[in-house]
């Protein structure tokens, strides 16, 4: 049940052309890690500066085991570099 509400809810953004609209280029490129800590700051609002909020967002993944520690400041740099570019 939750694979089709997922899959209904992914094919209705990709059909309304929402999905990754804004997103660019080098979002699409980035280590599974680093994709997940540029999601987590995109998505959260954007309160202090652009390196607090990875770091805060990149502890919480660390802490949560959804990224490795010993890969914690390169997925890091990497998402932030690619959010200092979006703007």
């Amino acid at each position: 049940m939750t694979r089709l509400l997922l899959a209904t809810l992914l094919s209705a953004s990709v059909l309304c052309g929402t999905a990754n609209a804004a997103e660019p280029a080098c979002a699409a490129a980035l280590p599974a890690e680093a994709k997940l800590i540029y999601d987590a700051v995109a998505a959260a609002p954007a309160t202090g500066s652009l390196r607090d909020r990875v770091t805060a967002e990149t502890k919480a993944l660390v802490e949560a085991g959804q990224v490795k520690r010993m890969s914690a400041r390169a997925s890091a740099t990497a998402a932030g570099e690619c959010l200092k570019d979006a703007g």
